[in-house]
C-alpha cells in the first residue's frame, strides 16, 4: 500500500473524529473498538494481506505460507508436498484487510487449480498457462472492438481458464473466509 493512500485513510478517520459527537463531548466507552469514534486514540496502521490455502479432496485446509507459494512460482524444486502427490488441488486464495495488523475482513475471494506431478512438484506450466489466460480473457473483454465479427470468435483462452479455477459450496468458502481470518485454526505448510 503507498504511503499517499494510507494518508488518505488516516486524513478520512482523522476528519471523521472531528465531526463524531462521542469524540466532541468526550464520551466515546468503547476505547477497544476500532471505530470512528475512538480515531483520536491513534493512528491506524492498515494493509493487506494475502493468505493462501490448499484444500484436500475431503475439504482439509492447508495454509501455503506466500514465501513458500512465491518459491513453488519460481520453480524451485526444494518446495515438494507429497501429500498432494499426482493430483490436481484446489487452491483459494484470500485478500485481507489487517489493522493493526488484525485480520478484520475479506475483500477478495479467488479460487484456481494447481497440479502436482508424481514426486509433489508444482506443474508451473500448467499453473502459469491458465493464469495467463485468464488474464488474456479480461485483456480481450476490455479491449474489444464492439463491431466483432460474430461468426468467427476466439475463445481458447476461455476454456484454458476455465480449467484453473473452480466453486466452493456456501459452506465451504464461508469456512476459507474464517481460517483467512484466522478464527478457525488449519495446518500450515
Amino acid at each position: 500500500m503507498t504511503s499517499q493512500v494510507f494518508a488518505q485513510i488516516n486524513a478520512k478517520r482523522v476528519l471523521d473524529a472531528i465531526f463524531c459527537p462521542a469524540i466532541r463531548a468526550a464520551e466515546c466507552i468503547n476505547q477497544r473498538v476500532r471505530c470512528a469514534h475512538n480515531v483520536h486514540l491513534s493512528v491506524y496502521a492498515v494493509g493487506i494481506s494475502c493468505r493462501r490455502f490448499l484444500l484436500d479432496p475431503h475439504d482439509g485446509l492447508y495454509r501455503l505460507a506466500e514465501s513458500r507459494f512465491d518459491r513453488m512460482v519460481r520453480g524451485r524444486g526444494s518446495d515438494r508436498f507429497p501429500r498432494f502427490a499426482g493430483q490436481r488441488v484446489r487452491m483459494a486464495e484470500a485478500l485481507v484487510e489487517l489493522i493493526q495488523s488484525d485480520p478484520v475482513r475479506v475483500l477478495r475471494l479467488a479460487f484456481s487449480m494447481l497440479t502436482f506431478d508424481n514426486r509433489g512438484d508444482l506443474l508451473l506450466d500448467a499453473f502459469l498457462q491458465q493464469q495467463l489466460a485468464v488474464a488474456e480473457g479480461t485483456t480481450v473483454q476490455a479491449l474489444a472492438p464492439s463491431h466483432r465479427d460474430p461468426v468467427v470468435l476466439d475463445e481458447r483462452h476461455r476454456f484454458v481458464a476455465q480449467g484453473g479455477r473452480w466453486v466452493p459450496s456456501a459452506t465451504l468458502e464461508r469456512a476459507i473466509c474464517q481460517a483467512a481470518l484466522g478464527r478457525i485454526p488449519c495446518t500450515r505448510l
